[in-house]
């Protein structure tokens, strides 16, 4: 109640005891604001509205979608030989993708067996003795790498290696292929051959100016103690022609002369090839 000017009483109408309460969101559902309208309310109500507004607005933020991705691990082995050598240093291939959608962050760790020692760990960057981490990176989604590191096996036997991704900074949908093993075989180093070639056969004994004659060579295996059959063979004679083949297992070269070349001696050469390996003989014959 309140005075008029002219005395008398006047009624003021109560004020309702109500709120307005109004959220606006943008497109994405997200919420842009709220505006709260308290008209003469108790203290305990205000409060109430006020805790209401707080709720819709942490939900909302709340609501954005967490990073996940699909990460994975992989060995290469296209190209690699069915079986390595024993104290022969070679690589493993290891290959780490992400199929999206989001970005993570992620380290490879490489789990070595034992009998196997590190030699290089570039260009993955990895450190350690049996359990090596490697350089940690961010992996976009669609990203694909490819790296190697470089081992080598004390003793031939069964070797299996471990890989395994670590440190996601993103929910992984499919952790399955966060890792992946590879079991190498590692053998006995062959020993090297050593051949030998014995001396050069002549045949007739006593050649004749224009009469054909042959000198022929065997190449003998060292380390096994066995002959080796000559892939090819090469010659070359003076004077005369020379032919050379592989005749019973043994590097043979024909000399072809004129009968004028009685009294002469015939020099040349005879090689036996067995692989890359090149064996010759020189020979010196006096034609009667």
């Amino acid at each position: 109640m309140r005075e008029k000017r002219d005395g008398t009483a006047a009624v003021v109408p109560a004020v309702p005891r109500e709120s307005a309460v109004a959220i606006a969101d943008d497109d994405n559902g997200r919420s842009r604001g709220t505006f709260v309208a308290l008209v003469a309310l108790p203290r305990i109500v205000v409060l109430a509205v006020l805790f209401v507004c707080a709720t819709v607005v942490i939900d909302g933020a709340s609501a954005k979608r967490a990073a996940t991705v699909d990460l994975e691990v992989s060995f290469i082995t296209v190209g690699d030989p069915a079986q390595r050598t024993a104290k022969a240093p070679f690589s493993v291939r290891i290959g780490i993708g992400n199929n999206g959608p989001d970005t993570s962050h992620v380290r490879l760790r490489l789990l070595l067996p034992a009998g196997i020692r590190l030699v290089e760990g570039a260009p993955l960057g990895c450190t350690g003795t049996s359990d090596l981490s490697c350089e940690a990176l961010d992996a976009p989604s669609g990203y694909n790498v490819d790296g190697r590191v470089t081992v080598v096996a004390d003793a031939p036997g069964s070797y299996t290696f471990v890989a395994r991704l670590v440190e996601l900074s993103a929910t992984d949908s499919n952790p399955a292929n966060n890792e992946a093993s590879l079991t190498v075989n590692v053998v006995q180093p062959q020993r090297a051959r050593t051949l030998v070639a014995t001396s050069v056969a002549l045949k007739p004994a006593k050649p004749r100016a224009g009469s054909p004659f042959t000198v022929s060579l065997r190449v003998i295996d060292g380390t096994a103690g066995r002959g080796v059959v000559p892939a090819a063979a090469r010659c070359s004679a003076s004077p005369g022609r020379a032919r050379a083949r592989v005749l019973g297992g043994r590097a043979t070269c024909t000399v072809t002369t004129s009968a004028q070349a009685a009294g002469k001696t015939v020099r040349g050469v005879l090689t036996a090839i067995v692989g890359e390996r090149r064996l010759s003989k020189r020979f010196s014959i006096r034609l009667r």
